[in-house]
């Protein structure tokens, strides 16, 4: 994922390609004279500590789920956008999306650094496709940043609301 630098380093991790997480530079040392610089472990371990962020529901509310999160850098400075799941495994997302669906939800193992975020119309069906996450403490992430959402308006987990959306208290 990174860019790889030069050769010639004696630590051997720009050859690897680690880029800085949070400008998105290449990490490059060879002439580093900052003795303020960061080892790259620490590097390491800015980047293991982005949880996976995974969309359930890879249809139209999906997609477009996908869309705003990917053009949110605060989103993407702390999550990575992993995929989709979806009961339809099979199904041929756009090649511009640069995601896929990584499984069904009904049969997915939640992992400790996994967060979802559902992305279905019908309550039903979500209540249906969630209850295994649910029943394995699944995190579930809210996505309310530029909306408008009235004091006493409450909000439950997993909800994603659409910028410029207004939600009043009555």
């Amino acid at each position: 994922q990174g860019i790889p630098t030069g050769a010639g380093c004696p630590r051997r991790c720009c050859q690897r390609g680690h880029i800085l997480p949070i400008i998105g530079q290449p990490l490059d040392h060879r002439h580093d004279t900052d003795t303020r610089w960061r080892p790259h472990g620490w590097i390491n371990e800015y980047r293991m500590a982005r949880k996976k962020l995974i969309i359930v529901g890879a249809g139209g509310l999906g997609r477009i789920v996908h869309d705003v999160l990917s053009r949110d850098s605060e989103v993407m400075r702390e999550y990575d956008l992993a995929g989709f799941l979806d009961t339809r495994t099979d199904l041929d997302l756009p090649a511009d999306l640069q995601a896929s669906v990584l499984g069904a939800p009904l049969s997915h193992q939640a992992l400790p650094d996994e967060v979802f975020i559902p992305a279905f119309g019908k309550k039903k069906k979500k209540k249906k496709l969630l209850a295994p996450l649910i029943k394995q403490g699944a995190a579930f992430y809210s996505y309310t940043r530029h909306a408008s959402v009235a004091a006493r308006a409450r909000l439950g987990q997993g909800v994603f609301l659409t910028p410029g959306v207004v939600i009043s208290t009555d």
